[in-house]
């Protein structure tokens, strides 16, 4: 069980790592902060690829905006 903020950064293009199955443990979590980013143009590797730059936006926007909530769910 997680108790901390989530961040699913997935590629949609991906055939390493499922977007179907990466969807559905999202979909599993019970955490109340949890956040699903989608990327249509990048593959496996998101942070090396097309998307790269906004996904590392996107990462650095979550901690600013998560950040306090780490480890403060009893």
């Amino acid at each position: 069980r997680f108790r901390t903020p989530v961040l699913f950064l997935v590629s949609a293009k991906d055939g390493a790592a499922s977007p179907a199955t990466s969807k559905r443990v999202f979909e599993s979590l019970s955490v109340k902060q949890k956040t699903w980013k989608l990327y249509g143009r990048s593959n496996h590797i998101l942070l090396w690829d097309y998307d790269a730059e906004e996904a590392k936006a996107e990462a650095e926007a979550f901690l600013v905006r998560e950040g306090s909530g780490f480890g403060n769910e009893p």
